[in-house]
């Protein structure tokens, strides 16, 4: 069954729990005691399924192309074809978004540019970019990946996650950047294209509660640090156990869904293609917006400063859609 529009939902929430996550970046120190805590921690934690479920909907994405177009072998044809694809797709706005980055920030130099396109480091949001062009250096070894392989992957995300810097103290640190953290996420969006976990018509409790219970996970295990350490940056990431746990839940979440949510879907297909082919633009411009809302005059406690975010990203993102036609800048901007 072709589930899109509810793939296109999902890609849609979950861009809009990524601005949640940047919008709840002042109001989290002081949970639990500090009321401005109370809607803007539980929403960040909620969020927390939002870039790794991007990046099994890449493995996804990108394995669904390849049984479209036929492509059995990844030989040295395929792999120029997949660059010269893919590649500028990624790596112009990348470039593009790094030097406006650095430049807000008065960091723009030789040595930040080449930093900040290696780490990912020329804007709070553009690690993402990093690891997923990280990720399609990876892509042929993981394209076809076995469960077996997967579930490997994803130990050694866990084997480098928190709380191993307790049971483990002396190992290695990995940082957020490199895909070592998201490469099980990858190969498991690729075993999923192949067959791995499918949707069936009745409501998907099972899988609605175990989302549930690892979102509880989150928040409890933020709950116990908070209580321990000074600041939120020691311990709200996404290389945690609970977030891979929530965040495995969610993908079966996902996947259980898929044809319920179709059916309801079917009649605004368009328009959900529509707005989740806007998902990469507006997880370019969102912290630009963010930035803007806190320019305006008055108080923006939490809420409606993600929500206003939210659909001010989504309009702009429209916009400049609907509006701007070269192809020399709309590629910068993310658009397709």
């Amino acid at each position: 069954m072709d589930t899109r529009p509810a793939d296109d939902l999902w890609r849609i929430v979950a861009a809009i729990a990524v601005i949640a996550i940047h919008a709840a970046g002042g109001f989290e120190a002081g949970w639990p005691t500090d009321p401005q805590t109370w809607l803007a921690v539980p929403a960040s934690q909620w969020a927390r399924f939002s870039v790794p479920l991007f990046m099994v909907l890449s493995g996804f994405g990108l394995a669904h192309s390849e049984r479209r177009r036929g492509l059995d072998r990844f030989d040295r044809a395929a792999w120029r074809d997949f660059w010269r694809r893919r590649g500028p797709r990624i790596a112009l706005p990348y470039l593009v978004f790094t030097i406006a980055g650095l430049g807000w920030h008065g960091r723009l130099d030789g040595a930040a540019l080449a930093d900040g396109l290696l780490r990912g480091t020329g804007d709070y949001h553009l690690y993402f970019l990093a690891f997923l062009l990280q990720g399609y250096l990876i892509w042929p070894l993981v394209r076809r990946s076995s469960w077996r392989v997967v579930l490997g992957l994803l130990a050694v995300q866990a084997l480098f996650a928190s709380p191993m810097h307790v049971l483990w103290p002396g190992r290695p640190h990995v940082p957020a950047w490199l895909v070592v953290h998201w490469a099980g996420y990858l190969a498991l969006g690729a075993r999923i294209a192949h067959g791995g976990v499918t949707g069936r018509d009745r409501p998907p409790r099972g899988a609605l509660a175990a989302a549930l219970v690892g979102l509880a996970l989150v928040i409890g295990e933020y709950t116990f640090w908070a209580l321990r350490l000074d600041s939120p940056g020691h311990y709200n990431h996404f290389a945690r156990w609970a977030v891979i746990a929530y965040a495995l839940a969610t993908v079966w979440l996902w996947r259980r869904s898929g044809p319920a949510l179709t059916a309801g879907l079917r009649p605004r297909a368009d328009r959900m293609a529509q707005l989740a082919g806007l998902t990469f633009t507006v997880y370019l411009i969102h912290p630009w917006v963010l930035r803007g809302l806190v320019r305006v005059p008055g108080e923006w406690p939490f809420a409606p400063r993600w929500l206003a975010a939210a659909a001010l990203s989504f309009t702009l993102a429209a916009a400049l859609d609907r509006w701007l036609w070269p192809t020399a800048l709309r590629r910068p901007l993310g658009l397709g």
